[in-house]
């Protein structure tokens, strides 16, 4: 029997996956943002309240460099449908330093912010702190409380 083949780009939800980052999951390449916010979307789907019992948000990458670029907070709390009252925040952090080029940076980590303990938690595969994941966590800290 012949393999399918795959029609690109394969639509999920509010996420596309195109042929050039579906090819990344296959040779152990680095993730694009398009690939987390695509694999995002499934868990968004997956894991929701009534499976898990509590909130959860899982934030676009796209949105998680817009918020580490702006100056108004305020405004940040309604781009891309983000819920900043959810149990649990999912923030995808690049080491990106470019506004102009979003995502041009080589590495990814993760920060989660638990309501419940009203703590942040980092993790990263390299151990490194990112100042990107500082500033995040302090902006939305001022948000939530």
């Amino acid at each position: 029997e012949a393999k399918k083949k795959l029609k690109f780009p394969i639509s999920y939800v509010h996420s596309n996956l195109y042929e050039a980052d579906y090819e990344r999951f296959k040779s152990n390449s680095w993730l694009s943002s398009e690939c987390i916010n695509f694999y995002f979307q499934i868990l968004g789907e997956k894991y929701n309240k009534a499976t898990v019992g509590c909130s959860i948000t899982l934030m676009d990458p796209h949105v998680t460099h817009l918020f580490y670029f702006s100056m108004i907070l305020k405004s940040i709390g309604n781009l891309g449908n983000v819920d900043l009252t959810a149990d649990y925040i999912f923030i995808p952090i690049n080491d990106s330093d470019s506004f102009d080029i979003p995502m041009c940076g080589t590495h990814w980590a993760l920060l989660v912010y638990d309501k419940r303990q009203n703590k942040f938690f980092y993790y990263d595969s390299l151990g490194i702190l990112m100042n990107n994941a500082i500033l995040i966590a302090k902006k939305i800290n001022a948000l939530i409380n």
